[in-house]
């Protein structure tokens, strides 16, 4: 007779899990906050201010050209995951292809400074600053209401985080009980597993009711993210979105264990994949 499992037993894994949940989340949001005082005390102490300084100082025009490029490329590099190693036009045309207008025609502009043998007056000195300044500050300020969006997505992350471990509990629980069916591929041997402990099935359906909450909510995250991107990066994160349903589209077995723990996989990978897309700065903390 299959062993039944105690209601105490299951009530305790579930605090565990919330738990767990919870001071995951906690420590998310402690992240997001300090990101958000970060970000804040960059838009005055680190880019803007050092552009005060090169436009206040008493350097040659040369000698401060050369040094908003280094303020420039270190930016960009930081934002926009651009080489530093770039030359102004590979800046401009990859900034075409993101379709961002701004650093494009600062790109060229820089291009056209460097290369064009007129003399670097102090109007383009200011102008080259004022344009520079406008795209720090419009960047900085976009990272600033993203990173306080995704705090008031935390209640959403953290179910997306306690569906996800209940599956990944119940499929544990699944192949350290019934070891032979982790690896059976045979449709006939499977049914014997099965028929020999019937909690299996139950256990599958449940495993398969969190999974799909999980589901849920990471379609549901991708959707609040997608329309809060540029068109390059909207294209970019559509792009690992389709991979991710080809791939899951692609799982071929007849295990349903086995289904369901790939399947688990794939949205892990995904889910990271999405987090290292976003520049590194924001996702990163999960």
């Amino acid at each position: 007779m299959a062993e039944v499992i105690s209601p105490v037993y299951i009530l305790i894994a579930f605090i565990a899990i919330s738990i767990i949940a919870a001071i995951i989340l906690t420590i998310i949001e402690l992240k997001l906050k300090k990101k958000v005082d970060s970000y804040k005390n960059k838009t005055e102490n680190i880019y803007v201010s050092e552009l005060r300084k090169i436009a206040s100082s008493n350097k040659e025009n040369e000698k401060k050209l050369d040094m908003i490029n280094d303020l420039a490329k270190k930016f960009f590099s930081e934002f926009f995951n651009t080489s530093p190693f770039l030359t102004y036009s590979e800046m401009v045309e990859e900034f075409k292809k993101r379709k961002e207008q701004k650093p494009r025609e600062f790109c060229e502009l820089m291009l056209f400074v460097y290369y064009s043998g007129e003399k670097i007056t102090n109007e383009k000195i200011n102008e080259i600053i004022r344009k520079l300044k406008e795209i720090i500050e419009k960047n900085l300020n976009y990272e600033i209401n993203n990173l306080d969006f995704y705090k008031r997505m935390t209640p959403e992350l953290e179910n997306f985080f306690i569906y996800k471990k209940q599956s990944e509990v119940v499929l544990k629980n699944i192949m350290l009980d019934n070891s032979s069916l982790v690896k059976e591929e045979n449709i006939d041997n499977i049914k014997i597993i099965i028929n020999q402990n019937p909690k299996i099935i139950k256990e599958l359906e449940k495993s398969s009711m969190f999974l799909k909450k999980a589901h849920k909510i990471f379609i549901s995250i991708f959707r609040r993210i997608y329309p809060r991107l540029p068109q390059s990066q909207q294209n970019r994160l559509r792009e690992i979105v389709t991979r991710w349903k080809e791939e899951q589209k692609s799982i071929v077995t007849k295990n349903p264990f086995l289904y369901q723990l790939l399947e688990l996989k794939l949205m892990d990978k995904y889910f990271k994949k999405i987090s290292e897309y976003y520049h590194g700065r924001v996702f990163n903390i999960f």
